[in-house]
C-alpha cells in the first residue's frame, strides 16, 4: 500500500489545485494500492490542519510499516518529523519547489520554522524526488547528495494535451495559472491595455480570480475564464497562438508551459527556475530578456510578424519537446521507484 500525503489536491471549485498530485495518484493505481491523505477544503484553516494532521499521525501509529509518498514537505512533513524516532516506515518526498525556495514566504518567522520542517523530513526520506536538474541543483546546495535525489516531473503531462484537435487559426495569446502573487498575471492585463489590437485570454483560479476577472470586464480584449476543467484547459492551448508564462517565481519545472508545448503551442516565459531547461529560444519559444509587461510585449511583436512557417516550426519543435515530459513515460519510472520496496 502506498499512502501519498498532500496539501494540495483537486476540488470542484479548484479543479486545477494541486492536480498534478491527482495525475501522480491516477498513475500509480494502475500499478499498485493507493491512497490519498489530502487536507479538506472545508472550514478553517487551523481546524482543517489539525484533522489532517490527526489523520496521518493515526495512519502512522495503525500501520507499522509501507511507503509513504509525500507532496509539499513544508505542509505534510511535520507529523513525520514529530513521529521521526518511532516510525519505520519508507518515507518518499517529492519536492515541488515553493517549500525549499519559500519565495512566497514574507514573514522571517514562519520562513525559518517551514524551512526547519522541510530540511528535518527530507533528512528523514529515504529518496527525494525532484521535478528538474534546476531544483536538484538547489537541494544539492542545501547539503542533500545527489544520488539521492531522483528526477521525475512532477507526474509529467496528460495525454489528453496531446491529444487536443488544434485549430488552423490561432487567435489569441494565452496566459494560464493561479492569481496570485509572484504568477504575473497582472502582466497580462498590462498587456492587453498596451496591444488592444490583440486579443488574450486567461485561465485562472486561486484568492485573486475574481478581481481578476472583474478587471477583466474593462478591457475589451482581455478574456477571463476562472476554474477551467482539464479539457477546457487542453482547447483554451491548442487555440493559442502562443503562451505567456509570466511567472516571477523560480519555477521548479513550469508545468503550465509543457502542457502547452503538448497542444503544439509556442512558449514565451522567463529565464527563470528549470524553465530554460526545456524552453529554446527560437526553438519551441522565446526566453524574455527583461520580466515585465514590456519584454513580454517584444516577444509578441516577434511573433505578430511570424510567417507561418517558421510558426509551425516552433509548433513542431514544442510539441517534440512536450513529448519527453509524457505522463505514461514519466510514471512509469515514478512507479518503479515508489513501489520497490
Amino acid at each position: 500500500m502506498i499512502t501519498i500525503v498532500t496539501n494540495m489536491y483537486p476540488s470542484d471549485a479548484r479543479p486545477g489545485y494541486g492536480v498534478f498530485v491527482a495525475n501522480i495518484e491516477h498513475e500509480l493505481r494502475k500499478h499498485g494500492a493507493v491512497e490519498v491523505l489530502f487536507l479538506s477544503h472545508e472550514g478553517g484553516k487551523i481546524r482543517r490542519y489539525f484533522k489532517f494532521y490527526s489523520k496521518i499521525i493515526i495512519t502512522l501509529l495503525k500501520r507499522p510499516s509501507g511507503t509513504f509518498y509525500l507532496h509539499n514537505v513544508s505542509h505534510t512533513g511535520l507529523p513525520f518529523v514529530l513521529l521521526s524516532p518511532l516510525l519505520r516506515h519508507r518515507v518518499i518526498s517529492h519536492v515541488h519547489g515553493g517549500e525549499l525556495l519559500l519565495e512566497h514566504v514574507s514573514s522571517k518567522l514562519y520562513r525559518g520554522a517551514l524551512s526547519l520542517i522541510v530540511r528535518k523530513a527530507l533528512r528523514r526520506s529515504s529518496v527525494i524526488v525532484s521535478p528538474s536538474a534546476f531544483l536538484q541543483d538547489r537541494l544539492v546546495d542545501h547539503g542533500f547528495q545527489r544520488g539521492a535525489i531522483w528526477i521525475s516531473p512532477s507526474g509529467g503531462v496528460e495525454d489528453q494535451f496531446f491529444n487536443s484537435v488544434m485549430l488552423p487559426s490561432r487567435s489569441y495569446y494565452f496566459a494560464c495559472g493561479r492569481a496570485e502573487a509572484g504568477k504575473g498575471m497582472d502582466e497580462v492585463v498590462e498587456l492587453a491595455r498596451k496591444l488592444p489590437h490583440v486579443n488574450f485570454v486567461i485561465a485562472t483560479e486561486g484568492t485573486g480570480a475574481c478581481t481578476l476577472s472583474g478587471v477583466a470586464k474593462s478591457v475589451e480584449n482581455l478574456t477571463v475564464h476562472v476554474g477551467c476543467s482539464r479539457s477546457r484547459l487542453a482547447d483554451l492551448y491548442a487555440g493559442a497562438k502562443a503562451l505567456i508564462f509570466p511567472t516571477k517565481l523560480n519555477e521548479s519545472l513550469g508545468l503550465v508551459a509543457l502542457e502547452a508545448m503538448a497542444a503544439g503551442t509556442p512558449v514565451i516565459g522567463p529565464r527563470l527556475g528549470a524553465i530554460p531547461e526545456y524552453l529554446l529560444p527560437g526553438f519551441n519559444g522565446y526566453l524574455v530578456g527583461e520580466n515585465s509587461w514590456r519584454g513580454y510585449l517584444k516577444a509578441i511583436l516577434q511573433f505578430e510578424v511570424l510567417d507561418d512557417d517558421k510558426w509551425q516550426m516552433l509548433s513542431e519543435n514544442a510539441r517534440k519537446t512536450a513529448l519527453n515530459y509524457r505522463s505514461s513515460t514519466v510514471m512509469e519510472k515514478l512507479a518503479e521507484l515508489v513501489f520497490d520496496e
